[in-house]
């Protein structure tokens, strides 16, 4: 019997969250990020697809003031966004991650570039003879505020979905 991945929490349980746990063990991994990111900011396209009726009944605020309705993926992310600034940062990312350049989302630290996602060094600390004594490097975010790890903002996003999806009566765990 096949096994197949057609609902919020199936993507939840199958993707995103075996993307998130295999970046969080390997940090420095830029391609385990990316794919974390990506399933982070998929899985908006997965809980509305799966309860679209119930959130169509939902508005979001657009970037000039007004409120305009949730009805399609793209305006449901613009929902999410304004439950939580980090999405827009990992939106920015996945798409830049596809897409290489996009254009500059509200959040001023979303990228416009996949470029803006790189790599720090690996160090040795010879004075140290702990478990952090060899760090494999982090994955960064350059932001306007500065650059940041990212594993904190997939953290983030990632603690979110299952208490948005609480908070609206979804199952996900």
């Amino acid at each position: 019997m096949a096994k197949k991945t057609d609902d919020h929490k199936k993507f939840w349980d199958d993707i995103a969250k075996p993307d998130y746990e295999d970046f969080m063990k390997n940090k420095g991994d830029i391609r385990k990020a990316f794919h974390a990111v990506t399933s982070a900011n998929h899985m908006a396209d997965w809980v509305y697809q799966s309860n679209r009726s119930y959130f169509d009944t939902f508005t979001f605020t657009d970037k000039n003031g007004q409120q305009q309705p949730v009805n399609s993926n793209s305006t449901f992310a613009n929902y999410v966004r304004e439950q939580i600034s980090d999405f827009e940062i990992l939106r920015g990312i996945s798409n830049a991650s596809k897409h290489l350049n996009v254009k500059k989302a509200q959040n001023d630290d979303a990228p416009t570039s996949a470029a803006n996602t790189y790599v720090t060094a690996a160090t040795y600390d010879s004075e140290a003879f702990d478990s952090t004594a060899f760090d494999a490097g982090a994955v960064m975010q350059e932001g306007a505020s500065g650059d940041f790890p990212l594993d904190e903002k997939i953290t983030s996003v990632m603690e979110f979905w299952p208490e948005f999806c609480k908070q609206h009566g979804i199952p996900i765990e």
